[in-house]
């Protein structure tokens, strides 16, 4: 696969609809945000692609992981639209659902320990897109 990743970086961190009057550090902290998780997802790619495999140690059912999912420590966290749902790694029970507004979270990855959502107003316009940050401790999903 030959591609230009500097190019494809540009192009899909720029132009992502993120309100303009908003202040400097967000819209910052937004590019900055997708270029990770870009990056993140490309490397999945790449490694599958380049003989990679990954290996099933045992599914987990999440109802809610519809949009994505991320695991660090003893949990995993499903995330869907409206909420993120944490579950005991181990067991595999849901032990927690997040509290707060959410109208389209549609990724999320851990970041210096906090779970980062991209989150957007999906499929209303203007569009408008935003991080919501998840305290895993309190289950409280706010906004960046």
């Amino acid at each position: 696969m030959n591609v230009d990743w500097h190019e494809t970086l540009y192009r899909n961190s720029f132009f992502i609809g993120i309100d303009q009057s908003r202040d400097t550090r967000k819209a910052w902290a937004m590019k900055h945000f997708l270029m990770a998780l870009y990056c993140f997802c490309t490397l999945g790619i790449q490694a599958a692609e380049n003989g990679g495999t990954w290996k099933l140690a045992r599914p987990l059912a999440a109802p809610e992981a519809h949009q994505a999912a991320a695991a660090e420590g003893k949990f995993v966290y499903a995330i869907t639209s409206r909420s993120v749902a944490k579950y005991d790694r181990k067991s595999g029970k849901r032990v927690a659902t997040s509290e707060g507004a959410a109208k389209h979270l549609n990724s999320g990855f851990f970041w210096k320990g906090e779970l980062l959502c991209a989150h957007s107003n999906y499929p209303f316009k203007p569009e408008r897109s935003e991080i919501k940050v998840l305290d895993t401790d309190s289950m409280k999903l706010t906004t960046f």
